[in-house]
């Protein structure tokens, strides 16, 4: 499972985490990955889909709680 951005009690977030065996073939564990290039703006209320084919996370639409 890989997750991008959200709200959090400082803000909105623009990181990416992975969470290690989601399968349930071990213990689970939120892991912080580095982007590579530029990332996208923070943002929450978006979708996201991962393309496993090209290591691709694909973030479209949502808010970036500027108001």
């Amino acid at each position: 499972m890989v997750v991008f951005g959200g709200a959090t009690a400082s803000g909105v977030a623009n990181d990416v985490h992975v969470l290690t065996h989601a399968d349930g073939g071990g213990e689970p564990e939120w892991l912080a990955l580095a982007a590579e290039g530029e990332a996208p703006a923070a943002r929450w209320h978006h979708s996201a889909a991962y393309d496993p084919g090209s290591n691709t996370l694909i973030v479209f639409g949502g808010d970036d709680g500027a108001g």
